[in-house]
C-alpha cells in the first residue's frame, strides 16, 4: 500500500502544510506581538496625557503660589469697613456718619442707639437703631446715600410712618415721616490684633 502522491496532490499538500505553518506562526507569534504593541501604544498615550495634566497642574499650582505671595504682600482693601478701633469708638464713628448723612439729606435725626454685638466674628459688626424725621425726598436721598457710602452700611428693619394723628387741623409738619431703621457696619480686624 505504498501509494505515491501525484505531483499535483504533493503540491496541494505542501501548500496546505505551508499555510498551516504560517497560520500557526501568525497566531502564535505575530498576533500577540501586534496586540501587545497596541496595548503599549494605548498605555503610552494615556501616560503622555497624564504627564501633560500633571505638568499643567504643577504650573497652575506655581502660579497660584506666586499669586498668594503677591496678595500677602499687599495691604487688604479696608474701604468697606469701619476703621479698626475699640467697639465704642467705632460705634461713635458710625453715629457721626449717620448724623452727617441724615443732616445732608435734609432730615432731622431724633436718636441713635448702639446695639453691641457680643460674638467673636472675623468681621465684628456695629449696629445702630436710628430714629429720624423727614420728608419723602429726604428719606429717598438718605437711603440712596446709605447704599453708596464707604464704609458699607447695611440697612434693615425699616419702619416708615406718617405723622398724621387723625386730626383735621393743618400742621406745618404734615409731610413729615417718622422713619426708624437699623444700620449695620463691619469693623476690619487684622490678623495681628
Amino acid at each position: 500500500m505504498n501509494r505515491r502522491l501525484s505531483p499535483r496532490q504533493h503540491a496541494a499538500a505542501s501548500l496546505s502544510i505551508l499555510v498551516l505553518l504560517l497560520l500557526a506562526v501568525y497566531l502564535g507569534v505575530i498576533e500577540p506581538a501586534l496586540k501587545s504593541r497596541g496595548e503599549f501604544r494605548d498605555r503610552f498615550e494615556e501616560l503622555q496625557f497624564q504627564h501633560a495634566r500633571l505638568n499643567h497642574s504643577i504650573e497652575r499650582m506655581q502660579s497660584l503660589r506666586s499669586e498668594i505671595g503677591r496678595l500677602k504682600k499687599t495691604q487688604p482693601d479696608q474701604g468697606g469697613f469701619l476703621e479698626e478701633k475699640p467697639d465704642a469708638l467705632a460705634a461713635a464713628d458710625l453715629q457721626n456718619t449717620i448724623k452727617d448723612l441724615v443732616s445732608n439729606s435734609g432730615g432731622n435725626l431724633i436718636s441713635t442707639q448702639v446695639v453691641m454685638n457680643q460674638g467673636k466674628e472675623i468681621f465684628p459688626d456695629i449696629k445702630l437703631k436710628v430714629h429720624m424725621r423727614g420728608t419723602i425726598n429726604a428719606m429717598q436721598k438718605l437711603f440712596f446715600d446709605l447704599g453708596n457710602n464707604q464704609p458699607v452700611l447695611l440697612m434693615d428693619n425699616v419702619l416708615i410712618q406718617s405723622r398724621n394723628t387723625g386730626t383735621r387741623r393743618v400742621r406745618p409738619d404734615v409731610d413729615q415721616l417718622e422713619i426708624r431703621f437699623d444700620v449695620t457696619a463691619y469693623v476690619y480686624k487684622s490678623e495681628t490684633s
